[in-house]
């Protein structure tokens, strides 16, 4: 969808150009329009990557706002100096075919980046739209979903209050049943932090992810660090990084309604 939006978008600016070329009598000159606008073009495409990235790293509307100002603004210029750069070294490779330099001013940077602005905010509008990440999708009452644990070949449909916690473990994720089942799914920490964090799962460790409405306290373990206590007894580590999640679990009614222990 992505090239097809950036492709349509391009062509339409090549008639454009060329249209208000011949309405101001400048030479008619097909292939440098093309070249133009096509070599922007591909270099968006190639930086698109970046805009999903940081779309699945601070959803709009879904993490807290200083992190997803940082991590879009940090995305913008990536976005941007992929960009240029890649439109740069095409344009140089085309006009080279032709005996002729192309060269970027350096006061023509802030102009490219302002423009790239504008193309990050319609391009991760295109990719909300159609190719939304799994983070980004609609929350379910915990009470009444499910999730369906892969193991192997057989799937387990579980209810996500009875899903504990997970952990990472190697090329597989570990989930922690209430009923002390631990069964074993193929995949990444990150990709089930993706599905489940709408559905109220906190990150609390690189290798954990906590079940919030599961916990029943926690308590210090020293240099910064607390232990999640879980229902039935089990427990999770919360590392001193994941500072927003246990200002959470301190406030009053918070994540999992835990008090301070």
């Amino acid at each position: 969808m992505i090239i097809v939006f950036v492709t349509v978008v391009n062509g339409f600016n090549v008639l454009t150009l060329l249209h208000d070329d011949a309405r101001s009598g400048r030479r008619f000159n097909l292939w440098e329009r093309i070249g133009l606008e096509g070599s922007s073009g591909l270099a968006e495409i190639a930086a698109c990557w970046i805009i999903y990235l940081a779309l699945r790293r601070a959803p709009p509307g879904q993490s807290p706002w200083a992190l997803t100002l940082l991590v879009h603004t940090s995305a913008s210029l990536a976005f941007s100096v992929l960009h240029v750069g890649g439109m740069w070294l095409l344009r140089l490779a085309l006009w080279a075919t032709v005996g002729q330099d192309y060269v970027i001013k350096p006061a023509d940077l802030l102009y490219e980046y302002r423009k790239d602005v504008i193309a990050y905010v319609i391009l991760g509008g295109v990719f909300w739209l159609f190719a939304r990440p799994a983070s980004a999708t609609p929350s379910e009452p915990a009470s009444a979903a499910t999730f369906d644990i892969q193991e192997g070949a057989r799937t387990i449909r579980t209810p996500l209050a009875e899903i504990l916690a997970l952990r990472a473990a190697g090329n597989y994720v570990e989930f922690l049943l209430a009923d002390g089942r631990r069964p074993l799914m193929r995949g990444s920490l990150r990709d089930m932090e993706a599905m489940l964090s709408p559905k109220g799962f906190l990150r609390t460790h690189r290798s954990w992810l906590i079940n919030a409405s599961c916990v029943a306290g926690f308590r210090s373990a020293g240099s910064g660090d607390f232990l999640i206590e879980l229902r039935g007894g089990a427990e999770a580590p919360l590392s001193r990084r994941f500072k927003a999640v246990l200002s959470r679990l301190r406030a009053p009614g918070g994540a999992g309604g835990a008090p301070p222990s």
